[in-house]
């Protein structure tokens, strides 16, 4: 049984999905270009280079919260300059 989304309309199944972990702009660019190779596309009456195949890149990005307090504490730093007091800051988790 396929499934069927909150409008009711039958949600299309995708086979053959690939999910890759990319530490790197250069592992997703490779990832990317490896998924554009395996496309194909062939010809019709109308559009010579009509494509057969459909790709769905979805691109997920994860950060924890230490990152994110690191960046608010380097943009603070660079806004208050000499005034920032280390010891004020957010400790280590």
């Amino acid at each position: 049984e396929r499934p069927v989304g909150r409008d009711g309309r039958v949600v299309p199944e995708v086979i053959g999905i690939t999910e890759v972990r990319c530490e790197s702009a250069a592992d997703l660019k490779k990832f990317y270009d490896d998924c554009m190779e395996n496309r194909s596309t062939s010809s019709t009456k109308l559009n010579d280079r009509s494509s057969r195949s459909h790709a769905i890149f979805t691109i997920m990005l994860e950060r924890t919260i230490v990152e994110v307090l690191n960046e608010v504490g380097d943009d603070l730093r660079a806004k208050v300059g000499a005034a920032w007091r280390p010891e004020a800051s957010i400790p280590e988790l």
